[in-house]
């Protein structure tokens, strides 16, 4: 029961090393907006009792995604270190790869209902028939 408040001491106890030749404030700040765009993307989420009524929430998230593979990309080139920019351009890689595909699936679906506001995906009437259509719009993309 008290590991997870042992673990926040220990982080918080732990040496803090800066790294001498990076960008000391970018390399810190990029963490934090990473937290801030995920934390948005909760925001936009389409719960039942949705406060942020976005027309665009589908555009806004897709944006959001990709900025933040920029800031993994921000991450490893502030640090000034050839392997965690190596490591940075893997996981920017390995997140277009699956964004690209994420956002085919979306607007295949927004082309089919024309539906960019994430709260309707719920709402739909015919929930079967939608999920044929995925199901064939999946098979296609990953094909």
């Amino acid at each position: 029961m008290l590991q997870p408040f042992r673990d926040a001491i220990k982080l918080f106890r732990k040496e803090v090393f800066i790294i001498l030749k990076s960008n000391y404030y970018i390399y810190y700040i990029c963490p934090i907006i990473l937290f801030i765009l995920m934390i948005g993307n909760w925001i936009i989420y389409g719960f039942v009792t949705n406060i942020y009524y976005l027309n665009y929430s589908l555009l806004i998230l897709i944006i959001i995604l990709t900025i933040m593979g920029y800031m993994f990309m921000f991450i490893g080139w502030f640090s000034n270190s050839i392997y965690s920019l190596i490591g940075a351009v893997r996981a920017i890689s390995q997140t277009l790869s699956y964004e690209v595909r994420l956002i085919m699936i979306f607007f295949s679906i927004n082309n089919f209902k024309g539906i960019l506001f994430i709260y309707r995906f719920y709402k739909m009437t015919n929930i079967y028939m939608i999920w044929i259509y995925i199901e064939i719009i999946i098979f296609s993309i990953f094909c």
